[in-house]
């Protein structure tokens, strides 16, 4: 019997899928628990990239001449 444990994901398909019926289709993905751990670095890294590039369109709509900078996600000059 296998004991290792599984983390599973629920996944939606992207617009390049077709679909053959009705409703969205769905697929899973599951990980080891140390794949799992690994990706979790590569993703919380991509959400602060993106969080960081929604805090920068977020002062170039409210600047008045659009020059503001946010700070960076990990703390250094963005310039």
């Amino acid at each position: 019997m296998d004991r290792r444990l599984y983390l599973g994901l629920k996944v939606l398909a992207d617009g390049s899928v077709r679909l053959g019926g009705s409703g969205t289709p769905t697929c899973y993905i599951n990980f080891e628990l140390e794949t799992a751990r690994r990706i979790r670095d590569d993703l919380d890294e991509c959400i602060a990239a993106l969080e960081a590039e929604e805090r920068q369109k977020a002062i170039e709509a409210t600047s008045p001449e659009g020059t503001e900078t946010a700070p960076a996600a990990d703390g250094e000059d963005p310039a």
